[in-house]
C-alpha cells in the first residue's frame, strides 16, 4: 500500500513540475519589474529633487543679473544675462536642460518685463499696490534617463521644475561732509580756498568727491528697483534728495552740493583783530537770541554760525584766511554753535530716511517715500575730520535745540585755521552715554547715532560704510586720532566696544576715492547675493 502511494505521488508531482516553473518565472518577472520600477521611480524622485534645487539656485543667480535698462534696451537684452547666469548654475549642478525643436535649452526666464500682467512678478498690480522688486520665475525642463523602463520602450522621462526668486533691492543713503575744509587742496591765502569763490564746481577736494560719489551711484544702483538718498552736513545736516530710483535726479543732487560758506563775510578782518578787540567794536553790539544756552551772546550780524575771515594787510580784499566765529570773541565767549562738522546729525538723518521718518527734517518738495523692509539698507558716510558739532532738543524751550558742545571742550578750538570749537574731549577712549551728562560731547552724539543706525537701540539696522579723507581724520591731540576712531567705531568687534557691522577706508587724497567707492559697491553686491 505504501509503495502504491509513493508511485502515485511521483506521477502527480511530475505532472505539476512544469506548472511550478511557469509560475516561478511569472513571479520572478513581476518581481524584477517591480524592483525595476522602484529603482526608476527612486532615481526619478532623486533627479527631480536635484532639478528643483538646481532651479532654485538658477533663479537666485538670475536675480543678481537685474540691470538698469537704457532707452534702447530690448526684452532680449534684459533677459540674456539672467538666462546665462541661470544656465551656469544648472551646469554646476549637473543639470542638462532638454532641448526644443530648434536645439535651444528649455530654460525659461520670466520677469515683470516679459509678463507685465502677472501679479506674481509685478507687485504694482497687487491690491494694495507695492513697489516692484527683483522677482524672477525660472522654468527648467530636463530629460531624465530610465533603466528598467527602457526595456518596455520608455527611455527617458521629461521633468519640469519652476522656481520664483526675489532678491533684495538696495536702499542707500549717501552722507557727505561739506564743511569748509573741503577746499583745503588749495594753498593758504589762495582765492580757491574761499568757499564763496570756488563754489559751485571748483572747490577741491570736494569736486572730486562729488564726481566719485556720482560714479558710485551709477555702480551701486544695480537694478531699476534700487534707490538712493543724498544728505550733506556742515553745521547741520541737510536732506538734498529723498529716496529715488532716478539716476538723473541723484546725479543732479550730488553735483549740486557746495561747500558751506557760513553766514557771509565776517564783519571784521584779521587786521581788525590785531588792532582792537572784537568785543569793543561799537557796530557789533551783543544781542540776545531767544532760547540761547547760558552765556551765549551772539552778535546781530552773525548769530549762531561762522563767517569768512579776510586779511586786508595783504593789499587785497580777496585774501581769504579761514572760517571764523564771532561768538568766540565776545566778552563771555561761547563758540558752541560754531562747529561745521555735524557727523552725528548726518547719521541720524540716514537712520530716519531708511525708516521712512522725516520729523524735524527740512525736506525737499514732493512726496516722501516710505521705508522698504525687504531692502538691504546701507549708509555710506565720508568726512575729512572729527565731529565738532551736534544739536539736541532743548527741554527748557521746546521745540528749540541746543548745541552739544561742553564748555570744557572749547579750549581745543584755537587752531590756526580759525576759532572753531572742537566740541569733543579729544580722547577717543572716553564715552559718555548719558545725554544729560555735562561732559556729553559731539563725538558721543555721533557714536549714539551709529548705535541707532546699526539697530542697537531700535534703529534701521543698516550696513555701514565710512570713509576718512585727508590727514585731518588722523589728527592726534595726545590721545589718538579721534576722527578715525569714530569712523572705525562701526567696524570694531563688540567685545572692543564697537558695532561689528561695517567697513572703513582711508584716503590721504582724492585720487583713491574711485577705487574705495568701487570696493564698497562690490561689497554691497556680495551682500545681496549671499
Amino acid at each position: 500500500m505504501i509503495k502504491s502511494f509513493r508511485k502515485a505521488f511521483r506521477k502527480k508531482n511530475g505532472k505539476e513540475r512544469g506548472q511550478v516553473l511557469v509560475i516561478v518565472a511569472l513571479v520572478l518577472t513581476a518581481l524584477i519589474g517591480l524592483v525595476g520600477l522602484a529603482i526608476d521611480s527612486g532615481y526619478l524622485y532623486v533627479s527631480y529633487s536635484r532639478l528643483r534645487r538646481a532651479t532654485d539656485a538658477a533663479a537666485l543667480a538670475a536675480t543678481g543679473e537685474f540691470k538698469r535698462t537704457s532707452p534702447t534696451s530690448t526684452i532680449a537684452d534684459i533677459i540674456a544675462p539672467m538666462k546665462a547666469a541661470a544656465q551656469q548654475q544648472l551646469k554646476m549642478n549637473d543639470v542638462v536642460p532638454k532641448e526644443d525643436a530648434a536645439g535651444a535649452q528649455m530654460v525659461k526666464i520670466e520677469t515683470c518685463f516679459t509678463n507685465p500682467t502677472d501679479t506674481d512678478l509685478c507687485l504694482k498690480l497687487r491690491t494694495p499696490p507695492q513697489d516692484d522688486a527683483k522677482i524672477i520665475r525660472v522654468t527648467v525642463t530636463e530629460n531624465v534617463p530610465t533603466f528598467f523602463l527602457a526595456v518596455v520602450g520608455i527611455h527617458s522621462v521629461s521633468m519640469t521644475a519652476v522656481s520664483i526668486s526675489k532678491a533684495a533691492s538696495v536702499d542707500v543713503v549717501l552722507v557727505l561732509d561739506s564743511s569748509e575744509s573741503m577746499t583745503y587742496d588749495a594753498q593758504k591765502e589762495d582765492a580757491m580756498r574761499d568757499p564763496n569763490t570756488c563754489n559751485p564746481h571748483l572747490c577741491e577736494p570736494f569736486e572730486t568727491l562729488k564726481k566719485s560719489a556720482r560714479k558710485f551711484a551709477d555702480r551701486v544702483l544695480f537694478s531699476p528697483y534700487d534707490r538712493m538718498a543724498v544728505v550733506h552736513f556742515d553745521q547741520r545736516a541737510h536732506l538734498d534728495l529723498a529716496m529715488t530710483t532716478d539716476l538723473g535726479l541723484i546725479d543732479d543732487a550730488i553735483m549740486g552740493l557746495t561747500v558751506t560758506e557760513g553766514l557771509g563775510r565776517c564783519p571784521y578782518t584779521q587786521d581788525d583783530l590785531a588792532k582792537a578787540p572784537y568785543g569793543n567794536d561799537p557796530v557789533l553790539i551783543p544781542a540776545p537770541v531767544p532760547f540761547a544756552s547760558p552765556g551765549y551772546t551772539p552778535y546781530t550780524k552773525d548769530p549762531g554760525g561762522t563767517c569768512r575771515l579776510f586779511n586786508h594787510d595783504s593789499g587785497s580784499d580777496k585774501k581769504f584766511q579761514y572760517m571764523d566765529c564771532p561768538m568766540a570773541y565776545s566778552p563771555n565767549p561761547d563758540p558752541s554753535q560754531c562747529g561745521t562738522t555735524n557727523i552725528g546729525e548726518g547719521i541720524v538723518y540716514a537712520d530716519n530716511i531708511l525708516l521712512g521718518q522725516y520729523t524735524n527734517m527740512t525736506v525737499p518738495p514732493g512726496p516722501l517715500p516710505s521705508k522698504r523692509d525687504e531692502s538691504l539698507w546701507v549708509m555710506v558716510l565720508l568726512t575729512d575730520g572729527s565731529a565738532n558739532a551736534g544739536y539736541a532738543e532743548d527741554t527748557l524751550h521746546p521745540p528749540s535745540i541746543k548745541p552739544i558742545c561742553p564748555a570744557y571742550t572749547w579750549a581745543y578750538s584755537w587752531f590756526d585755521t580759525g576759532h572753531l570749537p572742537q566740541c569733543n574731549d579729544s580722547n577717543p577712549g572716553v564715552r559718555h552715554k548719558d545725554k544729560t551728562d555735562s561732559n556729553y560731547d559731539a563725538d558721543d552724539y555721533a557714536r549714539d547715532a551709529f548705535d541707532e543706525l546699526a539697530n542697537k537701540t531700535g534703529g534701521a539696522g543698516a550696513l555701514i560704510f565710512t570713509i576718512g579723507m585727508t590727514g585731518a581724520v588722523k589728527a592726534n591731540h595726545g590721545y589718538g586720532p579721534i576722527g578715525e576712531s569714530l569712523l572705525k567705531y562701526p567696524t570694531l568687534p563688540t567685545d572692543q566696544g564697537g558695532l561689528d557691522d561695517g567697513a572703513y577706508a582711508f584716503t590721504d587724497g582724492s585720487s583713491e576715492l574711485n577705487s574705495i567707492f568701487l570696493g564698497i559697491a562690490n561689497k554691497i553686491a556680495t551682500r545681496i547675493s549671499e
